[in-house]
């Protein structure tokens, strides 16, 4: 692992351990074993080092999200990879979350710029889905932005802790009917 990475997955701890206004250079380079002067080789100030690994983890997110989506050919499995795979990683990185949730108080401009970059990406990928879908003939045409936003929004409200931990049959179960419902509706059709 080369330094830069080093100071980074330090750094994400430092911030989920203290927060944004606790979390100092002088304990981050300590625990690295750097001196303060050398992180400024790297980052310029605590901002810029914040920011760094915010941009890092959201983009490790949207990695793996891809993943999972890539490995499904069918429009329809690939929009539950896609759910599946949000709830696993967002449990798996739920430190984080907690962090995001009080960093995103204390320096809340940056937080949303990072955090619009994360959903331009993530409705992106859902357009490319949707679009697919119907190309193939697999779903109806729709509003392909207002589609991706409605998944997006659906999914963001279940985002609770009994819902990254509930166990994956379940968390299997809750995304099929969610989606179930997105994709099929209420109303019983003969």
């Amino acid at each position: 692992m080369d330094q830069r990475e080093s100071i980074l997955k330090t750094a994400l701890k430092h911030f989920a351990a203290y927060g944004y206004r606790r979390t100092t250079l002088d304990g981050v380079a300590a625990e690295v074993g750097l001196g303060t002067p050398a992180l400024y080789y790297y980052f310029k100030n605590k901002m810029d080092l914040f920011k760094a690994v915010a941009e890092r983890e959201g983009a490790g997110f949207l990695d793996q999200l891809e993943a999972a989506v890539g490995k499904e050919t069918h429009p329809g499995r690939q929009l539950r990879a896609f759910c599946l795979a949000r709830f696993r990683i967002l449990a798996e990185k739920y430190a984080v979350l907690q962090l995001s949730e009080r960093v995103h108080r204390e320096i809340y401009q940056l937080s949303q710029k990072i955090q619009l970059s994360i959903h331009q990406r993530e409705a992106a990928l859902l357009h490319g889905i949707i679009d697919r879908g119907i190309r193939n003939g697999i779903f109806k045409p729709v509003d392909i932005p207002l589609m991706a936003a409605l998944i997006q929004q659906t999914f963001r409200n279940l985002e609770t802790p009994w819902a990254y931990f509930c166990g994956r049959k379940e968390l299997e179960k809750r995304v099929d009917f969610a989606l179930d419902i997105l994709l099929h509706g209420l109303e019983v059709r003969g």
